[in-house]
């Protein structure tokens, strides 16, 4: 374990790392090659650039435009320098569009695709060897092209799809063939990669948004047609493609996947290998991706998977590559996406692939952070290793992906006296605020980096007048008399490279507590009869009366901190602060806009309405930044610096605290969804408040002007608005809470869904305490919709909770428990959030949702995520039972035990919820070991056992431990015993495979 102090990174996904830019607009299409042999290129001022070197390559990448073409290059090796410049080789077509351009193989010739021809160049010299021209078979432009190696396609008049080769140093028109429809897009490359020709030609066609495989060489059908204008998702079964009728004189007698429901015309499409199976993918203009998993055979191809992702809303353009050694499509678009197969099954797919075709290998999305590609081109140079050139907007960018896997961690480190507290992200400020703690010697000085006792005393004249006195003489008393162990500090971070850009030293002997950004909403002042005369008074006077509304209407975003203040002598945090602070991205400098004294530690913030919440000690506070009385406004200078921090108080608004409510023992999380607010306290388990609004009758001038004055304002009237918090809902039972979190209610269409039943366990147990509770309880579980809490306790337990509405009486003040689980690990916080991009599955369709995102105290990051399909529930519960069961558990544990809930009050079994590691290890088993454990049937014999255990004595032990129980009537929510999940469901393997794969995509 890591304890170097320090912030992790933590990102899923593919980034990239910019090594070069240029603004290039109008860029319609790049390719990238690398060719061998000597060469003499013109610069773009006309010199000659000659590399003599035997080993010498050059590097193109070649920039598609409008009307023209344009190439940059350089020479390799190029030593520690690579000199990147725009290149007029003679024989390129530089005033026409390039369609495709590409390297041969072996690099000894590059080929151009203009509208006008094909061109064959010697990279030796740029000197044009061979040319083909539409006008060979009496066409007149070419429209979309595709190169692979020695094989090009390209597309004639907009229907005719023309196959050519290179042949002993020239260009060959091998075959021809007229489509009924127009051509969309076209793709040549072979299945095999660069281990053989391709095989095949895949075409993209207007109107009819169908995909048809020629055959090569002559572009004949392959074995017929294949519709998926069915509901998208896995095919149910195998289906060879049949041959489709002739059209025309050559007959549109292609093979054909045809889809009504496509929608889109096909943008892009390609043939490729991942994890030893082929696949046919297909881009669409409106953002989809539909993925063909084929076995190809001479005589024909077979379709053994198809499946639609949904990736944005744009075209995507699909290119093939390399990512560090692992083959990988990118799909470009406004949401880009790298695909590549799953590596825990791609070792053992293309041996599986040549003994049986059936499987099919798990295809993994991995979000590009970069929006907005439009195409990408791999290049393979010594001077950019592993580089991509990417057209980003209206600029060419140059640089490297890193390396295919699902999370990238990343470690910026902090001074080792600095330990991180809280952390907080401003999407609009792009920058992190980040709270830290800083240890100090035993005379009680900072480091050079955090300041020493000289900056308390400059902080203590950053505050008002009345206040500095008190100050200064409390730092000089208590920080030199008792001088502190520690210091709390806030810094501003950059959003990109993590550098600090401003930092602020806290009071002696306060720290940082909490953390959270918020747009907090100006709120008028409520008016009494006395406040109201005062203001109307002052008004008079300054023309600026206090129910003015002609003001800015939200402060932004704002970072706010809590403290908590604990003094020498004391043992509990009697005082406490709201600080708010902002980044001035123009002036480069935080301004401390606001603050807040409170009575007691800020242990929890969330934002709330435009306003804030606040934790402090056992209290709820609601703060708002509400218009300061007319007498309270500042009258002299409010900017004021210190160590490069200004602190600039608002003239005219105020943190403000505008309702309260006592908790319980002392309030350490809170969690909100729409108008409740959930709070975690430290031994009294969670209560649950609504906030409420209502309006009192606005102070009333009776005289003549006072009346002249409320109509003049009505803004008045609108400020008599009273807040409150209101209980609502408490779990009775003594749990230390660690953190507490609202999982938002199911989707509307799923609700029908959901059929949830209580444990017979539990429901016993509120059935002792209420009576009646059974039914209640019944009723909480049957109600998808509302929102569930989800809590931690001290324990390393998770509590799934919920709110039975509907209910008379005070029966609505019991949080009622729908799951209990062991982590093994303390929750210290959770977030709403996921690890993954927001890519639905179409088989299922919204069923499983990422919701929350946890960190714990050892330095774990999990992932509790929502299943809202009672039934889909129900088989993954079926077959974690069966895993527990039949397969040894690391340690030999009693995986029941493990992870059943267990305190000091209570010790029960594990329900309500699913254990997403036990459940995924189903994809690492073998086909034959998946089907034992699918139909839940006698012991696994020892050679199974091997495969799926970590040595011989554990299959020795679960060999003559006979852990498979009889079946029987088992709760919904907890299966106890084994059962064959096929005979009980009604399912086959195969979907429970699909199942889980889509369970996968949610980390």
């Amino acid at each position: 374990m890591c304890t170097t102090p320090g912030l992790r990174v933590v990102r899923n996904g593919i980034g990239i790392a910019r090594s070069l830019s240029l603004k290039i607009p109008g860029l319609l299409g790049l390719w990238s090659m690398t060719v061998a042999q000597t060469i003499a290129a013109n610069g773009a001022g006309g010199a000659a650039m000659d590399v003599d070197s035997a080993d010498a390559r050059r590097v193109l990448l070649v920039l598609g435009l409008t009307d023209r073409t344009i190439l940059l290059g350089w020479s390799e090796p190029a030593g520690d320098e690579v000199g990147v410049g725009e290149v007029r080789p003679p024989g390129w077509r530089l005033d026409e569009q390039t369609l495709a351009a590409g390297a041969t193989r072996g690099g000894q010739f590059a080929i151009q695709v203009t509208p006008a021809a094909v061109v064959l160049l010697d990279a030796a010299g740029w000197e044009t060897v061979s040319q083909w021209a539409p006008s060979d078979i009496g066409g007149a432009s070419i429209g979309v092209a595709s190169i692979a190696g020695d094989q090009v396609a390209v597309v004639v008049d907009g229907a005719t799809v023309v196959y050519l080769e290179l042949r002993q140093g020239a260009l060959v028109r091998v075959s021809h063939r007229q489509l009924d429809n127009a051509v969309s897009c076209i793709d040549v490359h072979s299945w095999l990669g660069d281990a053989g020709p391709a095989a095949h030609v895949a075409v993209g066609l207007w109107g009819a948004n169908d995909v048809c495989l020629l055959t090569l060489p002559e572009l004949l059908p392959n074995a017929g047609r294949l519709s998926v204008g069915m509901p998208q998702g896995t095919l149910p079964q195998e289906h060879a493609m049949e041959a489709a009728p002739a059209s025309g004189e050559a007959g549109d007698s292609a093979q054909r996947s045809s889809s009504s429901d496509m929608g889109s015309p096909p943008r892009s499409v390609l043939m490729c290998t991942l994890g030893g199976t082929s696949y046919l993918l297909v881009g669409l203009g409106d953002g989809r991706l539909h993925q063909f998993a084929l076995h190809v055979e001479p005589a024909g191809a077979i379709v053994r998977e198809h499946k639609c992702i949904t990736l944005g809303t744009g075209p995507l353009v699909l290119t093939p590559f390399d990512n560090s050694g692992a083959p990988s499509v990118f799909a470009a678009g406004d949401h880009s996406a790298v695909l590549f197969a799953d590596r825990h099954r791609a070792g053992a797919g293309a041996e599986a692939a040549i003994n049986d075709h059936r499987r099919v290998s798990k295809l993994i999305y991995a979000n590009v952070d970069v929006r907005g590609i439009q195409r990408m081109a791999p290049i393979v140079s010594t001077g950019f290793p592993s580089a991509l050139c990417l057209a980003v907007d209206d600029q060419l960018w140059v640089g490297s992906a890193d390396p295919v896997q699902q999370l990238h961690v990343r470690n910026c480190a902090l001074p080792q006296w600095a330990v991180p507290h809280r952390i907080a992200y401003s999407q609009t400020m792009a920058v992190y605020g980040v709270a830290t703690i800083h240890a100090l010697d035993r005379g009680g000085a900072l480091s050079s980096a955090a300041g020493d006792v000289g900056a308390w005393e400059r902080l203590a004249l950053m505050e008002t007048n009345e206040q500095q006195a008190r100050l200064i003489g409390d730092v000089r008393a208590q920080v030199v008399l008792t001088p502190p162990v520690e210091a709390g500090r806030f810094s501003v971070m950059a959003g990109q490279g993590m550098g600090v850009l401003a930092s602020v030293l806290l009071r002696p002997f306060e720290m940082p507590e909490s953390l959270c950004v918020a747009q907090l909403e100006c709120l008028v002042r409520p008016q009494t009869d006395a406040t109201a005369a005062a203001d109307l008074a002052a008004g008079a006077g300054n023309g600026n009366a206090a129910w003015d509304t002609d003001v800015r209407s939200a402060l932004g975003d704002v970072f706010l901190l809590g403290t908590s203040i604990v003094l020498p002598g004391e043992d509990d945090a009697k005082r406490g602060r709201i600080i708010a602070a902002r980044w001035d991205g123009a002036l480069e400098q935080m301004q401390i806009v606001g603050s807040l004294a409170v009575m007691g530690a800020v242990y929890a913030l969330a934002p709330f309405r435009g306003m804030l919440l606040a934790a402090v000690g056992n209290r709820l506070l609601l703060v708002g930044w509400q218009r300061r009385a007319v007498g309270a406004r500042a009258a002299g200078p409010t900017r004021r610096v210190c160590d490069g921090v200004v602190y600039a108080d608002d003239p005219d608004y105020e943190l403000v605290a505008m309702c309260s409510q006592q908790t319980q023992v002392t309030a350490l999380s809170l969690a909100v969804a729409g108008d409740y607010v959930a709070v975690g306290d430290i031994m009294s388990s969670v209560s649950q408040y609504r906030y409420e609004e209502y309006r009192v009758p606005p102070p009333r001038d009776a005289s003549a002007g006072g009346q002249q004055q409320q109509q003049q304002h009505p803004g008045l009237a609108a400020s008599q608005i009273r807040r409150r918090l209101v209980p609502v809902a408490r779990d009775y039972s003594g749990v230390w809470t660690t953190a507490v979190a609202t999982v938002p209610a199911p989707l509307a269409s799923n609700r029908a869904r959901l059929r949830l039943e209580p444990v017979e366990g539990e429901t016993g147990f509120l059935a002792r305490q209420e009576g009646d509770g059974s039914r209640d309880l019944a009723k909480a579980f049957r109600d998808p919709a509302q929102e569930r809490l989800v809590v931690a306790d001290s324990y390393g337990n998770l509590i799934r909770m919920a709110r039975a509405d509907g209910r008379a009486g005070g029966d609505e003040e019991r949080l009622y428990v729908e799951g209990r689980w062991h982590l093994g690990d303390m929750v210290n916080v959770i977030r709403p959030g996921s690890l993954v991009m927001d890519i639905p599955d179409p088989e299922f369709p919204g069923l499983f949702r990422p919701q929350l995102v946890y960190g714990t105290l050892h330095g774990a990051i999990g992932v509790v995520a929502s299943v809202e399909d009672g039934k889909l529930g129900r088989v993954l519960d079926r077959l974690q039972t069966n895993m527990a069961h039949l397969l040894p558990v690391a340690g030999l544990w009693d995986y029941g035990q493990w992870r059943g809930y267990s305190s000091d009050q209570r010790s029960t079994g594990a329900f309500g919820f699913l254990d997403g590691d036990l459940i995924e290890q189903f994809l690492d088993l073998s086909p034959e070991t998946q089907q034992l454990v699918f139909s839940g049937g006698g012991a696994l014999a020892d050679r199974e056992l091997v495969e799926a255990a970590e040595h011989d004595r554990k299959s020795e032990y679960w060999a003559s431990h006979a852990r498979i129980e009889a079946e029987g009537d088992v709760a919904v929510l907890a299966q106890m015993a084994v059962s064959d999940i096929g005979r009980r469901e009604g399912l086959a393997l195969d979907y429970v495979v699909r199942l889980v794969e889509s369970l996968a995509r949610l980390h």
